[in-house]
């Protein structure tokens, strides 16, 4: 899995994953690219196809948005989880 938004919102949702067998690969978001975030060098969509991933789960307000800029930059749909 990928979170797209280092926030307070990603910290929570990494608690939770640490309760499943899901793991977390990466953080994107392009606002703090390069910044470290949960022990990740965070990244920017672009850089996307360098990482292997199920699921995205988008983990901030603006998941509309995000979502739509994902469908853009051709990441399929079924591969995005939107908090709402």
């Amino acid at each position: 899995m990928v979170f797209y938004g280092a926030n307070d919102l990603a910290e929570i949702a990494s608690i939770s994953l640490k309760a499943s067998d899901i793991e977390l690969v990466g953080v994107v978001d392009d606002l703090k690219q390069g910044e470290r975030f949960l022990g990740f060098t965070i990244k920017s969509i672009a850089e996307l196809r360098g990482l292997e991933f199920d699921l995205m789960l988008i983990t901030t307000v603006e998941s509309r948005t995000i979502f739509k800029k994902l469908i853009e930059k051709k990441i399929p749909g079924q591969e995005i989880v939107m908090l709402e």
